[in-house]
C-alpha cells in the first residue's frame, strides 16, 4: 500500500459564515469557542465594532479582547486585515498572507499569537497609525483571530481535511478631510424566461440583474428599487430591497425577479439606488437602465400561416363569384347545321 500523502487542507471558517472568495473570508465576531470584541472602555459601555475618527499621519492606541469560552487552554494566531465586500455584498477580510494596504496595513499588534487559559477575556493591545499622505473617507478592516487548534474533518483520497476556527472585530477609520459619498448602477441585465409559451406570447417570468459600486470615499448601505415598464400590461415597483454595507470600492451584484411579464414587444427596467453615508450626509442616489424586446416567433410564425391561408381563400371565393357558380358554358363557334329534304 502507498504511504498517504500528508497534505492538510486548512479551511478558514466562522460560525455566521457569509462567503468568501479567492482571497478573502467573512468572519462573525463570536463563535461557540471563541470571541473578539473591542475592549470596553468605561465601566458598562461597550462597542459591538471600532469606529475611530483621525487625521492623516496621527496615532491612535486602542485594545481588542479576546475571549476563550473553552474549559481548555487555547492559543490563537493575530492579524489585521484590510476589508472588502464579496460579490453578494458581505463584509470580508483579507487573508493573512496577502498584501495589505489599509487598516491591515495601518494597524500593528504587539504579537502575533496570544494564549488564552480557559474561560477568561485577555486584552490586546494595538496602535493604528494613518499614513500622512493617506486618502480621505473610509476605510475598513479589522483584527481577525484564528484557533490554532485543528480539528479533523476527515480524510478523501490523499489529503486530510481540517478546518480553524477564526473570528474578527471590524475595525471602521474615518480619515478627516472631504467626504465624496457616490453610488453607480452598471450591467443592468434582463433574463426572460423561454420556452413555448414565451414564443406564443404568453406572460413569463423574469429577472433582473445589476451592479452596485461604492464610487466615493465613505461606506454605504444602499437601498434599491425596481420599476418594471412592459409594452402591454400596466407599469409597476418592487418593494425597495435594502442591500448590504458597501465599503469604498467595492460592489455587490443583485438579482431580482420581476414576476411574470408580457412576452411581446418591449420590457423596460430601471434601477434606482439611493443611500446616506453613516455621516448622515446628504444621500445620493444613481439610475440604470435596461430594455428586452421579446418576439413571440412561435405567434408570428402562426400568424402568418393564417394570413396565407385566409389570402388565398379570399382569392378562392372572389374568382368564383365572379364567374358564377351557375353560368352557362359559352356557345360553341362556328358550327353549321345541315338540313336533309
Amino acid at each position: 500500500m502507498r504511504p498517504k500523502t500528508l497534505a492538510t487542507v486548512l479551511v478558514l471558517a466562522a460560525v455566521a459564515f457569509l462567503g468568501f472568495g479567492p482571497s478573502t473570508v467573512a468572519f462573525a465576531a463570536e463563535s461557540q469557542d471563541l470571541g473578539v470584541r473591542p475592549s470596553v472602555v468605561l465601566e458598562g459601555q461597550s462597542r459591538p465594532v471600532f469606529v475611530l475618527f483621525i487625521s492623516p499621519g496621527a496615532t491612535v492606541r486602542d485594545s481588542v479582547s479576546l475571549i476563550n469560552k473553552t474549559d481548555r487552554e487555547m492559543t490563537v494566531d493575530l492579524y489585521p486585515a484590510d476589508a472588502v465586500n464579496t460579490n453578494d455584498g458581505s463584509f470580508a477580510l483579507r487573508k493573512s498572507d496577502d498584501e495589505m494596504s489599509g487598516v491591515g496595513a495601518w494597524v500593528s499588534l504587539p504579537t502575533s499569537q496570544v494564549t488564552l487559559p480557559a474561560g477568561t477575556e485577555t486584552r490586546v493591545p494595538f496602535e493604528l497609525t494613518v499614513p500622512a499622505d493617506a486618502t480621505p473617507g473610509d476605510h475598513a478592516g479589522g483584527i481577525v483571530a484564528l484557533d490554532t487548534a485543528q480539528r479533523a474533518l476527515g480524510a478523501e483520497g490523499d489529503v486530510d481535511f481540517a478546518v480553524r476556527s477564526g473570528v474578527a472585530a471590524r475595525i471602521y477609520t474615518r480619515v478627516n478631510g472631504p467626504l465624496t459619498p457616490q453610488l453607480t448602477v452598471s450591467e443592468v441585465t434582463i433574463d426572460k424566461s423561454g420556452g413555448v409559451p414565451a414564443l406564443l406570447g404568453l406572460s413569463t417570468g423574469a429577472t433582473v440583474t445589476y451592479t452596485i459600486t461604492n464610487t466615493g470615499n465613505v461606506r454605504l448601505s444602499p437601498t434599491a428599487a425596481v420599476g418594471v415598464d412592459p409594452m402591454l400590461g400596466s407599469n409597476s415597483v418592487l418593494e425597495p430591497e435594502p442591500l448590504p454595507e458597501l465599503v469604498p470600492g467595492s460592489s455587490v451584484t443583485v438579482t431580482r425577479p420581476l414576476g411574470n411579464v408580457s412576452s411581446i414587444g418591449q420590457l423596460e427596467v430601471s434601477v434606482a439606488v439611493t443611500a446616506a453615508d453613516s455621516g448622515n450626509a446628504a444621500p445620493v442616489g444613481a439610475v440604470g437602465k435596461a430594455s428586452l424586446v421579446a418576439v413571440p416567433w412561435l405567434l408570428v410564425a402562426l400568424v402568418i400561416v393564417l394570413d396565407i391561408l385566409a389570402i388565398r381563400w379570399f382569392r378562392r371565393r372572389r374568382r368564383v363569384g365572379l364567374e358564377g357558380p351557375d353560368a352557362a358554358p359559352p356557345p360553341p363557334s362556328n358550327v353549321t347545321a345541315s338540313v336533309s329534304s
